[in-house]
């Protein structure tokens, strides 16, 4: 097999949450082995540095959002590190997206766009969506929009339970976690597909997300980023 060449590093902004950070990693050398076979020994798995950050990407300011500015600490050492593009393989600090991205003088990918062309390839055009965050809900209800795709989210007081069981899995408190996000699912099943715009929710559905049209959109970042890192 002739030689791969990377063309670039990755740089994983990782941490929100730890073990979905590692899964996106293994995402993306699962993609390798099936995008790249006959590869020999570790020569066909991207160059990549990543930063784990141990903090939420925002601050609670009244009843508003702000980014935190550590966040944009993390992706300032990544480009210092020497990586060549940025991925953040959360779907919440995507809603300071431009403010990330312009902090740095390196491309970042976008995890809501790519996961919207993945939702405007498969020809849908009802789509649910399960987020920590109802800013995030309507981040992709923006972006679906421009496709003529109609979002449906959860109602307010179930939006509300989503983020304790997604913060309390994450720091290992996990009952009940499964049972709620099953019965949420099943709220959505009649619809074209369900945007799983949280990295928390394949390992928490486990093989019941095989029941579901879904768009994962870890995975979905995973991929794009093996592809542009061969550009």
């Amino acid at each position: 097999m002739e030689e791969i060449k990377w063309k670039k590093t990755v740089g994983i902004v990782g941490g929100f949450g730890p073990y979905s950070t590692l899964d996106f990693e293994r995402m993306m050398f699962d993609y390798c082995r099936e995008k790249l076979p006959g590869m020999r020994a570790n020569e066909g798995y991207p160059p990549m540095i990543t930063r784990n950050c141990n903090f939420i990407p925002f601050i609670i300011d009244g009843v508003d959002k702000r980014l935190n500015p550590e966040l944009l600490s993390i992706m300032k050492k990544l480009q210092h590190d020497k990586a060549d593009f940025l991925v953040i393989p959360s779907n919440t600090p995507h809603i300071f997206f431009d403010e990330l991205a312009s902090s740095v003088d390196i491309p970042v990918l976008n995890i809501v766009e790519e996961a919207v062309k993945a939702v405007n390839e498969r020809s849908g055009r009802r789509v649910g969506i399960i987020a920590t965050h109802p800013e995030v809900n309507e981040l992709y209800r923006k972006h679906l929009s421009e496709h003529d795709i109609e979002l449906e989210s959860p109602n307010e007081d179930t939006q509300k339970r989503i983020t304790p069981f997604i913060e309390g899995f994450m720091a290992g408190r996990r009952e009940g976690a499964k049972d709620f996000f099953v019965g949420l699912m099943d709220i959505f099943r009649d619809l074209d597909t369900i945007i799983l715009a949280c990295t928390e929710l394949p390992e928490i559905l486990g093989d019941d997300m095989k029941k579901y049209r879904t768009i994962d959109t870890m995975r979905v970042l995973a991929k794009a980023t093996v592809g542009y890192a061969l550009t």
